[in-house]
């Protein structure tokens, strides 16, 4: 199995605000970003952040030559409630924070 990085080149922004996209390297916090204010919704538990969802996207390119070999999308730990959408077609969801997951393409 040959494993290829896919850490870098990747667009980043609140969710339903692609206008204001900006360019990432994995791995990111995009909570980081957000407000911390003490009336938050889920108070200490999350720091104080007022959390919002974020979208991350990246375009890949594979070689037609290789169609019919299987590629996986490994990712090591992302946040809750993950969607992974490919070509516009959900392919996954995993509802675990920080833990690591596969997803068959």
């Amino acid at each position: 199995m040959e494993k290829i990085s896919l850490n870098n080149e990747w667009r980043c922004h609140v969710t339903g605000d692609e206008a204001h996209s900006f360019c990432v390297s994995l791995p990111h916090d995009a909570m980081l970003l957000d407000e911390r204010n003490s009336s938050s919704r889920s108070g200490i538990n999350n720091g104080w952040f007022v959390a919002r969802n974020y979208t991350y996207e990246r375009d890949l390119v594979i070689p037609e030559n290789t169609q019919q070999t299987l590629y996986e999308l490994e990712f090591d730990g992302v946040y809750h409630n993950a969607t992974v959408y490919v070509n516009g077609v959900k392919a996954a969801f995993h509802a675990y924070g920080y833990t690591g997951f596969r997803v068959s393409l």
